[in-house]
């Protein structure tokens, strides 16, 4: 009786804001000073020793999943988390997310009918961009048919000014086929840093396109508009900076790793 008393008498001054007057204030008042003195330290122990007794239950309890391969480790708990709260919190509504793989000739990677969709917003002279490129094509390529990746053009021409360029340079390629854009990609990436006019075209007729064709196509500007859509729309749906993916409408923004864009696209296959 006499604790409980106690105990109602620390949980009003912790709600006063006062915790540590009241609580020597009550112990001065009903004990001798030696005795309450040994109570504030078992109280105090009690205090610390709890959360320590939890830590090292989940130390243990960790250590011993590990042995068997059954456990975690806590950076992949908090990447699930992560991605967990970034899919509870799609912000596209549900007709902008049917628009987010565009119709046409796009750029592609998996199957057509796969049940996880991957629309990447790229900048070409993105640095960022160009770091996520490899891990993303090594997971595709693992993934296989089970995941479906589209690009869409976001060029940032304030911060590069050549990218509309290369964006249009890019899908000119692609007018001569699937194999010649992704070849073309990774030339444009390893060139980053040299990329003007008479680039684009070296590289074209390094990723074996036929070059009076590329030529043509660059000067008719025909995809000028395309890549105005793409930005408004990718405006529309929230795309502020390159990289940003939208795996089956859930937005991640930034440099992705083989093992976060792994499990970004596990979350919707398991």
């Amino acid at each position: 009786m006499r604790f409980a008393s106690m105990f109602r008498s620390l949980f009003l001054c912790y709600d006063k804001g006062i915790v540590m007057p009241g609580f020597l204030s009550f112990f001065r008042s009903k004990y001798p000073k030696k005795r309450w003195i040994r109570v504030l330290i078992l109280v105090l122990a009690l205090v610390v020793g709890i959360p320590l007794i939890w830590m090292a239950w989940m130390t243990s309890s960790y250590y011993i999943q590990i042995q068997k391969g059954t456990g975690i480790s806590p950076k992949q708990k908090l990447l699930q988390r992560s991605i967990a709260s970034k899919v509870a919190n799609v912000t596209a509504n549900q007709e902008d997310l049917a628009r987010l793989v565009p119709q046409g000739n796009v750029p592609k990677l998996g199957g057509d009918q796969a049940p996880v969709s991957v629309v990447l917003f790229v900048d070409y002279q993105c640095p960022y961009t160009k770091e996520s490129m490899p891990a993303i094509r090594t997971v595709m390529d693992h993934i296989g048919d089970r995941a479906q990746l589209v690009i869409r053009d976001f060029p940032i021409v304030e911060l590069h000014p050549e990218a509309r360029d290369v964006a249009h340079a890019a899908r000119c390629v692609l007018e001569q086929g699937q194999k010649a854009y992704w070849r073309y990609q990774e030339l444009l990436f390893a060139q980053q840093d040299t990329i003007s006019s008479e680039a684009l075209r070296q590289l074209a007729s390094t990723a074996s396109v036929n070059v009076a064709r590329f030529d043509e196509c660059m000067v008719s500007r025909r995809y000028d508009i395309a890549i105005d859509q793409d930005l408004t729309f990718g405006e529309r749906v929230g795309v502020s900076g390159t990289p940003t993916f939208f795996v089956n409408g859930a937005k991640f923004e930034g440099s992705v790793d083989e093992e976060l864009f792994t499990k970004a696209i596990n979350y919707f296959l398991e």
